[in-house]
């Protein structure tokens, strides 16, 4: 799958930086038989294959099959060629600006540059949010409406940054993608406090995964318009607090001094394919990106920010 393959890409184009960046140069050092540089480029490769019309990436390649494919009029191994995630395509157009961060290979930049027409294509001016993604339908792309994807909107934040999504759609768009965010799946406590985000528009449960990128991007919110919008940052940064505290909820200590996090508040159906799951049920993917808030670093950028 697309989206899992460019988090590899990712997560080895760190270790690339850890092991390659001069800080006092502020340059990469040349390593061309670096294992994690040869891997990265590969999966790039065939993620730029997969790179539609419409510049999304895919969601997997022709013969990849799925659960009762054969009923579907879409034909054997080919529905998840038609879909495009937008959170895929944020994870690689985050893989493909590290990559050209470090080799300088215009096919990345180019690879990047056709993500942000799909994404713009994606956006709903009108509704302050991204689209979850588009399937090909009575052959032509078409946006996904059905289901609000609440990672869609924090990843696009922290991918993109403030910055550019309110170049492109208007000062305070990436404010108002948070608040539509808020709007549709926050849930609070008992003293109005918010506790954490749900996985699409929801209140009363809670995933501590999803509510970690609402933390980072309501962070990076507050820093952004800090200057200029003071109130609106004022807002943001206590949201962001009050997630962080809310997270502690679903915190459980273990023997030996340690402690990890719950996948979620409650079992029930996510739209997107899987459940979530009883808070007893721990998660080392909420875990990691519990410890990646408290570090303060942002994955999606080579500097963390």
């Amino acid at each position: 799958m697309s989206g899992e393959n460019a988090w590899v890409v990712i997560a080895a184009m760190h270790l690339y930086q850890k092991k390659n960046f001069d800080p006092e140069t502020g340059r990469f050092q040349d390593d061309p038989g670096s294992v994690e540089l040869q891997l990265s480029e590969e999966l790039a490769r065939a993620a730029i294959m997969l790179q539609a019309e419409n510049d999304g990436i895919r969601m997997a390649p022709l013969g990849t099959f799925r659960e009762n494919e054969a009923e579907s009029p879409a034909g054997q191994g080919s529905w998840w060629y038609n879909q495009i995630s937008t959170e895929n395509s944020l994870s690689w157009y985050s893989a493909f600006r590290m990559l050209y961060a470090v080799t300088k290979r215009q096919k990345y930049s180019a690879a990047m540059e056709k993500i942000e027409g799909y994404l713009k294509e994606v956006f709903n001016p009108a509704g302050k949010y991204f689209y979850q993604g588009m399937s090909f339908r009575n052959g032509a792309w078409r946006v996904n409406e059905k289901d609000f994807a609440v990672d869609v909107q924090t990843w696009a934040i922290l991918a993109l940054g403030a910055d550019r999504i309110d170049q492109w759609f208007g000062d305070g768009a990436a404010y108002g993608v948070w608040q539509k965010t808020k709007e549709a799946s926050v849930t609070y406590d008992a003293m109005n406090r918010l506790v954490g985000v749900g996985y699409t528009k929801e209140t009363g449960r809670v995933s501590v995964e999803w509510t970690a990128g609402a933390i980072m991007a309501t962070r990076l919110l507050a820093e952004f318009y800090d200057k200029n919008h003071f109130d609106w940052a004022v807002g943001l940064k206590q949201d962001a607090d009050e997630m962080r505290a809310g997270m502690e909820l679903l915190r459980r200590d273990l023997p030996g001094g340690k402690s990890a996090y719950a996948y979620s508040s409650k079992r029930g159906w996510i739209p997107f394919g899987w459940n979530s799951h009883d808070p007893r049920v721990l998660s080392l993917a909420s875990t990691g990106w519990m410890y990646l808030v408290d570090q303060g670093f942002n994955p999606f950028q080579f500097d963390g920010r």
